[in-house]
């Protein structure tokens, strides 16, 4: 057995390791983890691996470079998993091969442990150096985006779709305009969380937003918090209720576990907004209703839910048909769910404006992460162009691939639109 499968067997087995830590913990004490608290978050986005996917599938063929990318991506994930754990924090999800991470606590406290944990993570990426690839020399880096205040923790209780577990509010949006400022190796953070940290290790931006100096802040300005004590192991029973029924199908007809592949996705993005997490109490209800709506719809089209965020522009819901349960007309699914759910959203006022985007190709799906903490994820070229398109769609428009639009013509009227240029 390779190193690379070897690695997925250490980490598909154990349900409970795609609950946040937090979550888990609460679940191990017959407790809840609290839907509005204080703390900081931290969002991570590591770039550099589509290069290098493409270049390992094109030289050491599928299988092989699939298993070879997977041991990269966990030699490096699983060190940032632990130093968020080390310092107290919960990786609330995954997106891709991005991180969004929460520190409960007093603001001063969380903001220095979010800080010290960021700088870390970066100290890790940066080990890594050049990759050679046929287009050039790929790089990994990693820009991260630290916001330190109050959220709103929501979780949809509805099995058998899969419980999602998200932030939400204005510490959200404050989150998402200091990443989006982030260039690579960067760690950015806005004024309200700059105040909670040592101004030596500060450059100021411009905006109201600072990046940390990591070269000046050594380890000991900021100590990690005390350990929480032994992790509980939950009964497979009461964290399978967290995996969508797609992804639990197939570990368990894996025995558990199943290979990293190269394979065809159709990716579909969905931007909806409307929902007001500061001043509106019944916000969390209504978005638990609206994603149980999706999720309902998705089962019938074996699409699998894999994300669900919010940010400064709403909210996003990214839906995958192909992984990890494949059928041979996937893009006729995503469109046919498509244009079902922009119709079924208007039963839903508070839900103002949907958009989507849809494409389809090859990307690599595998289990990101580590024992402790993982996620099924895909990643690629055509996630990245279903993610542009939804950004460039107008309210209430599908917005799809030329790919997608061959595939599913036969079925489907569409109207050609002139030429948008996106980034990438």
């Amino acid at each position: 057995m390779s190193d690379a499968s070897r690695s997925q067997q250490e980490i598909g087995p154990c349900f409970d390791a795609y609950l946040p830590l937090d979550r888990r913990r609460a679940l191990g004490t017959g407790g809840d983890v609290p839907e509005r608290s204080s703390g900081t978050i931290l969002f991570a986005d590591v770039s550099g691996f589509t290069p290098l996917m493409e270049h390992l599938a094109s030289t050491l063929g599928p299988q092989q470079g699939a298993e070879e990318l997977t041991r990269l991506l966990n030699s490096l994930f699983a060190p940032l998993v632990g130093e968020v754990h080390r310092r107290g924090g919960s990786i609330v999800s995954f997106g891709g091969d991005a991180l969004t991470c929460w520190f409960p606590g007093a603001a001063a406290d969380a903001a220095r442990r979010a800080a010290a944990c960021a700088l870390a993570m970066q100290r890790h990426t940066g080990d890594f150096g050049p990759t050679a690839t046929p287009a050039g020399r790929a790089t990994l880096s990693m820009h991260v985006g630290i916001a330190a205040g109050e959220v709103r923790r929501i979780c949809d209780r509805r099995p058998p779709y899969g419980l999602q577990d998200l932030l939400a509010g204005a510490t959200v949006e404050r989150l998402a305009r200091a990443q989006s400022r982030a260039a690579a190796g960067q760690v950015v953070v806005d004024a309200a969380t700059a105040v909670f940290l040592p101004s030596e290790i500060q450059l100021p931006l411009g905006e109201g937003l600072f990046a940390l100096a990591g070269a000046v802040m050594a380890e000991g300005v900021l100590p990690p918090s005390d350990s929480a004590g032994p992790l509980p192991a939950l009964p497979a029973r009461q964290a399978r209720h967290w995996l969508a029924e797609p992804l639990y199908r197939r570990l368990q007809a894996g025995g558990g576990v199943f290979a990293a592949e190269f394979r065809l996705v159709t990716s579909l993005f969905v931007r909806f907004s409307g929902l007001d997490f500061e001043g509106d109490p019944s916000a969390g209800r209504k978005l638990q209703q609206y994603v149980a709506q999706a999720q309902q719809r998705l089962a019938r089209y074996e699409g699998y839910l894999s994300l669900v965020s919010c940010d400064d522009e709403g909210g996003l819901l990214h839906v995958l048909f192909g992984a990890p349960l494949a059928h041979e007309d996937d893009p006729f699914r995503a469109v046919g769910f498509a244009l079902e759910f922009q119709e079924a959203v208007r039963a839903f006022p508070f839900i103002s404006a949907q958009r989507c985007g849809i494409s389809s190709g090859r990307v690599y799906a595998g289990i990101l992460g580590s024992p402790e903490r993982c996620t099924y994820t895909v990643l690629g070229d055509e996630v990245n162009v279903s993610a542009r398109l939804v950004g460039a769609a107008e309210v209430g428009q599908v917005l799809v691939s030329e790919r997608v639009r061959r595939a599913t013509a036969d079925h489907y009227l569409y109207r050609p639109l002139v030429a948008v240029a996106v980034k990438g």
